[in-house]
């Protein structure tokens, strides 16, 4: 991650920092929190983004945050389960999985 280069190599864990030290839990706030990471800093690198949603006729290159309903809870709490897709084929998945084990 070149803007964060200690911790997790995860942008959308920054997001949960965001919020707190920010207070900026509204969904706007949330909503450009999740833009930082992704669309600004794609640009930032001299990259094209189009909007955080992918929208008809864009590259087929999005992140499947399989638990959250919204951007506000991929802000909030986002997804250890994903789906990442480039040019509109699966490249990577993760899954995060919990076992509880009998006493």
């Amino acid at each position: 991650n070149a803007f964060t280069p200690q911790g997790a190599p995860d942008p959308l864990a920054l997001c949960p920092l965001g919020v707190a030290l920010f207070h900026a839990g509204t969904r706007d706030a949330t909503r450009a929190l999740v833009e930082s990471v992704t669309v600004h800093a794609k640009r930032a690198i001299g990259q094209a983004a189009p909007a955080l949603v992918p929208q008809p006729g864009d590259a087929a290159d999005f992140v499947l945050l399989h638990d959250n309903r919204d951007v506000q809870s991929a802000a909030c709490d986002p997804s250890y389960t994903r789906t990442t897709i480039k040019a509109g084929r699966i490249v990577a998945r993760r899954k995060g999985e919990v076992q509880f084990e009998e006493p």
